[in-house]
């Protein structure tokens, strides 16, 4: 949803409907060259109401973490906590650090916790290693299902700068076993990614 003010005060908005089906197919990721890449190939398939389109990453989210990945992939440093209730299901959490992903982290060089403003954006500075939270990204798996319900990135209690444990992400997982999801139908999916 969108919408916009006009110099004479009306009001116009508009609604955009958009579809994506993100497919995990579990099969190593590679170059269009052939070469391997890091993680599984994720074909992501998108309506703009104009149609469907496919396209292959490695990624979950293009232009954020992936969370869940990063957990299963097994290359993070995890420490398993106590059993917590997610809705009406006990879960397991597992804890990691969290750092930003140098391809995130130069992409958005002017965005996030690493940088402030403090006249509207004009100017950016970065503020120091102590001014700056340290994170911990946080997964927890149902116990009798073992599958991801929750993750969390959430900023580190750190009492002597009065900095509370606050989430900053989250993002909860729902599984549908009633629906019976297909890629759509005349569209051809990558099978590297570019």
């Amino acid at each position: 949803m969108g919408g916009t003010v006009g110099s004479d005060g009306t009001n116009t908005t508009f609604t955009r409907e958009y579809v994506t089906i993100t497919h995990l197919t579990g099969r190593p990721a590679r170059g269009c060259d052939g070469t391997p890449r890091a993680g599984q190939l994720i074909v992501t398939y998108r309506n703009e109401s104009d149609g469907w389109f496919a396209t292959a990453r490695t990624q979950v989210y293009a232009a954020s973490p992936t969370p869940l990945d990063d957990f299963l992939a097994g290359d993070l440093r995890v420490a398993s906590s106590e059993l917590q209730m997610i809705g009406d299901r006990p879960a397991r959490v597992f804890v990691a650090p969290w750092t930003v992903p140098a391809r995130t982290a130069e992409e958005a060089a002017h965005q996030g916790p690493e940088y402030r403003s403090d006249d509207g954006g004009k100017t950016c500075t970065k503020p120091s290693p102590a001014d700056i939270p340290q994170l911990a990204q946080s997964l927890w798996v149902d116990i009798e299902s073992l599958l991801p319900v929750r993750w969390a990135l959430m900023s580190v209690a750190d009492p002597e700068r009065r900095v509370p444990a606050k989430p900053y992400n989250v993002l909860n997982v729902r599984y549908d076993n009633a629906s019976n999801i297909q890629p759509p139908r005349g569209v051809t999916p990558p099978d590297c990614v570019q």
